[in-house]
């Protein structure tokens, strides 16, 4: 059997005077303890973007939209996490094909970044004969990471909270 509290009360008067201290620090204590939860999350989702088996290394926009993620208190008891909407599309686009013609960002992209390296077998990059890129399509895969940071971090938040009951009853 595990003991949580242990409470020594010598008196009925001493037991009231004890439990309204904790209905009075107990809100604050959860309040602070959701926050610093949503602080780890937005942690743990920052570096989730980053980190990409296909692509090991992040490009400068993603980086930026990385760095935008952010905890953020909306009132007295509720905490957020916001992200970018690019790392949501990220994170939820279907596999699909682009096209590569002139004059787009990712054509531009594919002439200074693709060498060839196939993903799943299905891009394809026509050269001309001086080496530019003159056709081709390049097949686009999405980076979840969105589900899986938070399935990770879920284990944490009966800590943060065990952590906060103790300041609360602890500081009553």
């Amino acid at each position: 059997m595990v003991t949580g509290v242990v409470l020594k009360v010598n008196g009925i008067k001493e037991l009231h005077r004890f439990l309204r201290k904790v209905q009075t620090k107990l809100p604050v204590e959860v309040d602070k303890g959701m926050f610093k939860y949503a602080q780890g999350v937005a942690v743990a989702l920052r570096d989730a973007a980053l980190q990409d088996s296909l692509r090991p290394s992040p490009s400068a926009a993603r980086v930026t939209a990385a760095q935008r993620i952010k905890a953020k208190k909306l009132s007295k008891f509720r905490s957020v996490v916001t992200m970018p909407q690019s790392l949501i599309y990220l994170d939820g686009m279907m596999p699909h094909y682009v096209s590569l013609k002139r004059g787009r960002n990712i054509t531009r992209w594919a002439r200074t970044n693709y060498n060839g390296h196939r993903i799943h077998g299905k891009s394809f990059v026509r050269r001309g004969p001086r080496g530019g890129i003159t056709g081709g399509y390049l097949f686009v895969t999405p980076h979840k990471f969105i589900n899986h940071t938070l399935q990770t971090e879920r284990n944490k938040l009966s800590n943060e909270m065990r952590r906060s009951l103790k300041r609360a009853v602890s500081g009553a």
